[in-house]
């Protein structure tokens, strides 16, 4: 094998050195997108940790926000609030959306929906989401929604 090596470097320089440099660009590539769905999935899991509440109520078989969402039926919030204990059930949804503004680059994003006390648990400025149709836009869109 390291005969093979030897002789593709002394026969062929230029074509080793461009595999090498296809290979290392694959695996940087790789390497990057997998730093950004770590990242994506920590902020995720901050967005219901952060909430405060003891219990988390999801469908069977969810384990995260981004792979699959919960279904749960209507009625769950009146049964999930009988029980003792239970002082509120706040229901809370993430929708994957790319966000697409004409002369701009599409963002990947993920709306936040909420009822009652779901919302931002920090808010850099701004208040929560008072009226029904008032909404609370993160920050880093404000930048490409703005502009």
């Amino acid at each position: 094998m390291l005969k093979l090596i030897y002789r593709q470097l002394v026969y062929e320089p230029f074509r080793t050195l461009l595999t090498c440099g296809a290979i290392a660009s694959a695996l940087a590539v790789i390497l990057l997108l997998e730093g950004f769905q770590a990242g994506l999935l920590v902020q995720l899991k901050n967005v219901a940790l952060n909430r405060g509440a003891d219990l988390i109520v999801a469908q069977a078989g969810v384990a995260n926000f981004v792979a699959s969402r919960s279904l749960l039926p209507q009625l769950s919030r009146e049964r999930i609030e009988s029980i003792e204990g239970v002082i509120e059930a706040h229901p809370i949804t993430m929708v994957p959306v790319i966000y697409e503004k004409p002369g701009y680059r599409k963002s990947p994003i993920f709306f936040v929906v909420y009822d009652t006390g779901g919302g931002p648990s920090k808010l850099k400025a701004g208040h929560e989401a008072k009226e029904l149709r008032e909404i609370v836009i993160d920050e880093s869109l404000t930048v490409s929604m703005v502009g």
